[in-house]
């Protein structure tokens, strides 16, 4: 098989940490141990998390020129291609890697992709709100050589914004299961409901709270688990307080990678209250635990979760129909364990090995590779 020459695209990456930054790194390290040569093109960073050693990153500067900044980076694609000679050019947003990707297709021909995790491709978000940017995004999607959404909705946005159904392709993120499978249980001293997340309105954190507060005293001797950090934890710390529910919530605030498995490997199951998610990777690193969800009906979190195979799913911002749920779920070992068998037997369609091949099957059909 062909090694394949890549440019990963970013507009966020390490040691930013995200579930957008950690996609595309562990999508460029699967593709490399596959023998392709990837080159991680990103502005400069700021963050926590590591440093990627793993793959070479080019940074450019994070140019703040609304007008002048598209134009200003094209020469730093332009430069990595003169010495890396890509293939092709994967952009992990449609706007403005994806925009500055077209003018880099004009100048050289090669074939760009778009795949975005982020707002920017969102109808009715900030970005293409600006008539200018609408019109750039509304531009350059249709002439992409492929588009990627990570769940049918953004695949329908990308529709939206002009893209050929027949060049859409849907991909979810993946995840690698074994890590989260095989990770020890968190030793809390009570069973618990698990919630990881950032201190975001967007969580709706305050909503699951409420519900928690609705409920806490039917289940006694379960705990809820909040891990994240972020601009809103001291007001839902607050809340909790104002519930009467602090001596059954523990915030635990920023953990790392193998706390987090731990913590999702031991609970009795995960809870994702979002307003919403373009896919919601945590609902398939609770599967891959083998822990089932209670999540909203939102975005891309429909094509994960089963009603009843293994999860439910609620209305978002309902306080009541997600007390109802969870205690459905929590009250009920018998039909908790049935669902945590089917969040089993979903993990394995998001697993790394099988992800990574889809991504290289779209590669070679784009460059026309059989």
């Amino acid at each position: 098989m062909k090694s394949l020459r890549i440019c990963f695209f970013t507009k966020t990456y390490l040691p930013k940490v995200g579930g957008a930054e950690w996609m595309a790194h562990n999508l460029a390290v699967a593709l490399q141990k596959r023998g392709h040569e990837i080159v991680v093109l990103a502005p400069n960073q700021h963050g926590e998390g590591p440093q990627p050693v793993e793959l070479p990153v080019k940074r450019y500067p994070r140019l703040r020129s609304k007008r002048w900044g598209t134009r200003l980076v094209l020469p730093h694609l332009l430069m990595a291609h003169w010495k890396h000679r890509f293939d092709l050019v994967h952009c992990h947003a449609a706007y403005p890697q994806g925009y500055i990707a077209h003018s880099f297709h004009r100048l050289t021909g090669i074939p760009y992709l778009i795949a975005p995790y982020g707002t920017e491709i969102v109808r009715g978000e900030r970005e293409r709100k600006i008539p200018r940017v609408e019109a750039r995004i509304c531009r350059i999607v249709p002439q992409a050589a492929a588009c990627i959404g990570i769940s049918r909705y953004i695949g329908e946005e990308l529709e939206s914004a002009g893209a050929p159904p027949e060049r859409v392709h849907v991909i979810p993120c993946g995840v690698d299961v074994a890590f989260f499978r095989d990770a020890p249980p968190c030793q809390h001293p009570r069973p618990y409901l698990f919630m990881m997340g950032r201190m975001h309105r967007v969580k709706g954190i305050d909503y699951l709270l409420k519900a928690w507060s609705q409920i806490e005293s039917r289940i006694p001797g379960i705990d809820l688990l909040i891990a994240g950090d972020g601009p809103e934890a001291e007001p839902y710390h607050r809340l909790a307080s104002e519930l009467g529910v602090t001596h059954r919530v523990k915030f635990l605030g920023s953990v790392n990678e193998k706390e987090k498995a731990s913590l999702y490997r031991g609970a009795l199951a995960f809870t994702c209250p979002s307003h919403m998610e373009h896919f919601g990777i945590v609902n398939i690193e609770a599967f891959s635990a083998g822990i089932p969800v209670i999540s909203s009906r939102v975005g891309g979190i429909i094509d994960i979760v089963e009603e009843g195979k293994n999860g439910l799913l609620v209305p978002h911002a309902d306080a009541d129909a997600l007390a109802e749920a969870l205690l459905k779920v929590l009250g009920n070992e018998e039909f908790r364990n049935r669902l945590a068998e089917g969040a089993k037997a979903s993990r394995q369609r998001y697993d790394w090995s099988r992800i990574v091949q889809e991504y290289e099957n779209l590669y070679l059909d784009v460059l026309g590779i059989s």
